[in-house]
């Protein structure tokens, strides 16, 4: 069967037909890498500053300080880490937010006046945001009976987040 002249030209055509298999299953298998498009910066920005004004309902007076803080502090990172990676597109605006972070001290309210030589008083975020209902800015200002220095005669932001 197998003639001693025969064997080194089977021996050629199992190797070639080892290779065309190795260049078939290399070349033109169905496995193909995803590429994705960086962000554009105006698009983490535009995407931070919705991502603020959702949290008005955790910095909202009906809500406490761990709860605000911790939605913005979430915001934060996620804007960083977009950042991370984004590239600067011409053309491209960035959509304005409706709520700022402001950092204040925040003093309790006892007996009607906001107090902030109290020990209760402590430094922290709040929002300052567009009153959705007749114009102005309003206070998002987390913990009951706390006042945010800064907001001065400005109210409570209305449930509307």
């Amino acid at each position: 069967m197998l003639n001693k002249n025969m064997r080194p030209i089977y021996r050629k055509l199992i190797i070639i037909a080892i290779l065309s298999g190795c260049i078939y299953g290399f070349g033109y298998s169905d496995r193909t890498e995803t590429v994705y498009a960086a962000p554009c910066i105006q698009e983490c920005d535009s995407n931070y500053n919705a991502c603020n004004d959702a949290c008005g309902y955790s910095c909202s007076e009906s809500s406490d300080q761990q709860a605000c803080n911790s939605c913005l502090q979430v915001c934060t990172q996620t804007h960083f880490q977009c950042l991370s990676y984004a590239v600067s597109c011409s053309g491209l605006d960035t959509t304005p937010g409706h709520c700022s972070v402001e950092f204040a001290l925040h003093c309790p309210i006892e007996n009607g006046v906001a107090n902030c030589g109290s020990p209760n008083a402590y430094n922290d975020y709040f929002m300052l945001c567009e009153n959705p209902y007749g114009g102005g800015l309003c206070v998002a200002c987390p913990g009951p009976n706390y006042y945010c220095v800064g907001q001065g005669s400005i109210g409570y932001c209305p449930y509307y987040w």
